[in-house]
């Protein structure tokens, strides 16, 4: 966190450095599905494409024998999820080539009472190139009418893009991306510089304060992006130091209950760590 930037009295409620001896499922869960890819080959997010190596989560992507597509994703969901704060990750893109698409993005959970339209925050997406990192604001939404999505950064230069000075690539070395939420605004910053920043105190942006939580997650074969190279034998991985959230007075932490799905308000997150912090 850059201090230089960031004088709103936080102070840090929650981290996971990834320093354990295996991915904590007290607070992520490790996504293993299928969906259609390219040539209508399997695009698998796959428990063993997510792996903790020298304290550092390690996303893959990967080409199967079988020609099956695999990546990986861990999403917060019901454990912890949160309201308004400042949240970073530090990380290192995979070298950039076609169909790879790593991100770091947040959802809301399902409980009881939430409204018909959900947020998508996208705090980065690399869309295969490596030279830059994009992010955006969505909402979604499901009800006796129908379904609909607004992409709110469309027409405003989408996708925003964040480029390294001199011409680096996101892949050659560790930089921390993140993002202020608070009840006024959401602001995008790489290694505490600012890129982009939109107004959430009106009517128009209403969803942006719902409860959301964090995704960490590699993409490799879907349809909507480029095909990947069937020859690539560079590795493909998205690497994360840690990721950390940053709260002060306006922010809140909670917990899905499992059983009644009522979105509990909580004090203590390391009370659901595997290995308690």
């Amino acid at each position: 966190m850059n201090a230089k930037t960031f004088g709103n009295n936080y102070k840090l409620v929650w981290e996971d450095h990834f320093d354990g001896p295996k991915i904590d499922e007290g607070f992520w869960d490790i996504l293993h599905y299928n969906v259609p890819g390219h040539e209508e080959r399997p695009a698998w997010r796959k428990r063993e494409n997510c792996r903790v190596e020298d304290s550092m989560l390690i996303i893959k992507g990967t080409i199967e024998e079988n020609k099956d597509y695999a990546s990986g994703m861990l999403r917060g969901n019901g454990h912890l999820s949160y309201k308004y704060g400042y949240a970073e990750i530090r990380a290192k893109m995979p070298k950039g080539g076609p169909g790879i698409w790593p991100g770091f993005w947040m959802c809301r959970p399902n409980f009881e009472g939430k409204s018909s339209a959900a947020p998508e925050i996208d705090v980065l997406e690399m869309f295969g190139d490596d030279s830059y990192l994009a992010f955006n604001l969505h909402s979604w939404w499901h009800n006796e009418h129908g379904n609909g999505h607004i992409n709110y950064l469309d027409g405003q230069g989408y996708p925003k893009k964040a480029y390294l000075p001199n011409g680096a690539k996101f892949s050659e070395d560790f930089h921390t991306i993140g993002y202020e939420w608070t009840p006024e605004l959401v602001s995008f910053f790489i290694d505490g510089e600012p890129c982009c920043t939109v107004r959430i105190d009106n009517l128009v942006m209403e969803v942006f304060h719902e409860p959301i939580y964090f995704i960490l997650s590699m993409a490799f074969g879907l349809k909507h992006v480029s095909k990947p190279d069937d020859n690539r034998t560079e590795p493909i991985e998205y690497m994360i130091d840690y990721i950390r959230l940053y709260q002060n007075e306006d922010g809140k932490l909670y917990h899905v209950d499992e059983e009644t799905k009522e979105l509990l308000e909580i004090t203590d997150p390391y009370k659901y760590s595997e290995f308690k912090k």
